[in-house]
């Protein structure tokens, strides 16, 4: 409507400190509307099945042009290994998220979604970003870490991949016990159209 924005997107004090890595990056084109990718944040019933992680805590806030899925469990890694994590998981406005993790690594990943076409199925462009806080100092050793944590998030994207480009939208979903706050969701996101 010809105003100023309402908000702007937060500056990450990690990006360029010297305790932190470069960024690592990755692009998936996915057939699917930005509305799937944006409900995970709801959705806690999908991580055990889908992800292998135990979600031991769970919440979520919508707030404004935010909406935070606060969550506590531990990550079971398709290449093995355990990590317990914590995470703060924020949408700022309707594609773009950055998400604070603690556990075997402290990390910071950027998500932004893009629609590239509606017809005659939606499908969007999702830019990925992670940097991780330098582990023992190391430069080299952190830039290993990264190579395998983007394998794993590509994983875990191809994962949800499998069901966004396969799902039916439902304006009414049949929800089960641990599906977290769908339609608080879609009430929040709405307000961005």
């Amino acid at each position: 409507e010809g105003a100023q924005p309402d908000w702007e997107v937060p500056v990450l004090p990690e990006h360029g400190d010297p305790e932190w890595s470069d960024w690592s990056r990755a692009l998936l084109h996915i057939r699917t509307h930005s509305r799937e990718v944006m409900e995970n944040v709801a959705d806690r019933a999908h991580f055990g099945p889908v992800h292998n992680t135990e979600i031991e805590v769970f919440e979520n806030v919508f707030e404004d042009h935010t909406a935070t899925q606060v969550s506590q469990g531990v990550a079971y890694p398709r290449g093995g290994g355990r990590d317990a994590f914590s995470l703060k998981a924020t949408y700022f406005g309707p594609a773009y998220q950055i998400t604070w993790m603690d556990g075997v690594l402290e990390s910071r990943l950027l998500l932004a979604h893009t629609p590239v076409r509606s017809t005659p199925r939606p499908a969007i462009d999702l830019r990925f970003g992670v940097m991780l806080r330098l582990v023992k100092g190391d430069q080299s050793l952190t830039d290993k870490f990264a190579a395998q944590y983007v394998d794993n998030l590509r994983t875990g994207f191809t994962e949800d991949i499998a069901i966004w480009e396969n799902k039916v939208w439902r304006d009414r979903p049949v929800l089960c016990d641990g599906d977290g706050p769908i339609m608080k969701l879609r009430k929040w996101y709405r307000g961005f159209y």
